[in-house]
């Protein structure tokens, strides 16, 4: 045990000649080029976190609008991001008819819609029209097929031509999109 005592003695003296000569412990700066390498890999992490940030900011659009004026650097309204804009949803009626699938059994449709309206204003003028436009839309689902139907490919098709549809039988009021609450095909 006496034995052990003088061992970690002698140890300690050793650390302690090493730190006159010079050189730092551990905990120390420089001497070792591991510290080197720490600061480097550490400043190296830094700058991609900022690039990163900086690109997600970006891309986010924290640097589209300047606080002046309230308008985008292309010089669009706030209004076409969809703040502080009214938002109104107006169901359509349901679309219920048969596929157009020749001699083969009867395949049904029934789809459910909602549009998304600018104002209030804008519902009111749709409901005076809104039969004739009902009766265009079934028409145009009762000439499709169900192979039209499949897919989220064919669902955003239909999406696509029943907005171009809505939008020319409303004129001058524009749905601005249309969402799908239902779409069933047996």
């Amino acid at each position: 045990m006496a034995d052990d005592d003088e061992n970690d003695d002698e140890d300690e003296s050793e650390d302690d000649d090493e730190l006159e000569d010079g050189d730092e412990d551990e905990d120390g700066e420089g001497g070792g080029g591991g510290s080197r390498k720490k600061l480097f890999i550490i400043i190296g992490i830094v700058v991609v976190l900022l690039i990163g940030g900086g690109a997600g900011a970006y891309f986010a659009g924290v640097f589209d609008s300047s606080p002046e004026t309230g308008k985008s650097a292309d010089g669009e309204a706030e209004a076409e991001s969809g703040e502080g804009v009214e938002v109104i949803y107006k169901d359509f009626p349901d679309i219920l008819t048969n596929l157009n699938e020749g001699r083969r059994k009867k395949v049904g449709v029934r789809i459910k819609v909602v549009l998304e309206l600018g104002s209030e204003e804008e519902s009111l003028r749709i409901d005076s029209i809104l039969p004739k436009v009902h009766d265009s839309i079934q028409v145009f689902i009762r000439g499709q097929k169900s192979n039209d139907l499949k897919g989220a490919a064919g669902m955003q098709r239909i999406r696509e031509e029943l907005l171009t549809r809505l939008n020319k039988a409303f004129a001058p009021t524009k749905i601005r999109d249309l969402y799908f609450k239902e779409m069933l095909v047996k």
